[in-house]
Parts: C-alpha cells; structure tokens; sequence
C-alpha cells in the first residue's frame, strides 16, 4: 500500500503531464488562441516533459523494490488515471491562460515533489 500523499500527488502529476503533452503537440493553441510562453515558462514545461517520464521510471522501479510490486503498480496506476481522466475529460479546456502558465511554470517541482517522495516515504 501506497503512502496516502502519494494518491492525489501521482494522479495530480499525471493530469499535468496531459496538459504538458498538448502544450508540446501544439494543442494548447486550440482553446487558448493568443496564449504564447515567455522563454523561461517554455523551458520549464519542456524540462518538466522530458523529465517526468525518467522520474517516474526510477521512482517506480524504487517503489518495487522497497514495498512490492503492488505498490510499483499502484503508482503508475494512479498516473494513467490522472493522465486519462485529464484526457478525457478535455481538461485543457477548464484551465483559464493565467492558470495554464502557472502549470506550465510549476510542473518542475511538482515532478521533483512527486517522485521524490514516493522514493522516500515508499
């Protein structure tokens, strides 16, 4: 079992690696025409994508390890749940500009947040 922080931690990070997924496809512009990044937010989204996929990799795997394979299994779960229901529910729609910047701008630490502690507190 799963620390309980680390249930609407995951499923948060997985919402937010959709929204970061339409941000590099280019799909972001369909609900927010005029909405264009400055450099440093656009460096930010962009590290948070490339570095989700990695930091959920070794913190599953420490996951495994450390408490089991249910465990490992239960957190990735949680991230495809995030991931799908953000999808699904077309979530990039619900979030005003100044919101969507501010996601883009805290995606990095949340991630950091995230797989840190689950390689932490198990």
């Amino acid at each position: 079992m799963l620390n309980l922080l680390l249930l609407p931690l995951a499923t948060a990070t997985g919402a937010v690696t959709a929204n970061l997924t339409d941000f590099v496809r280019g799909e972001t512009s369909q609900y927010h025409e005029d909405l264009s990044p400055d450099t440093l937010t656009f460096y930010l989204a962009v590290s948070a994508y490339i570095l989700v996929w990695f930091g959920l990799l070794i913190s599953g795997i420490e996951l495994t390890s450390a408490k089991g394979l249910w465990s490992g299994v239960e957190y990735i779960g949680l991230f495809i749940a995030g991931l799908v229901a953000y999808t699904m529910a077309k979530g990039g729609r619900m979030v005003s500009r100044g919101a969507q910047v501010w996601v883009w701008r805290m995606a990095l630490p949340l991630v950091f947040i995230t797989c840190g502690l689950a390689i932490y507190l198990g």
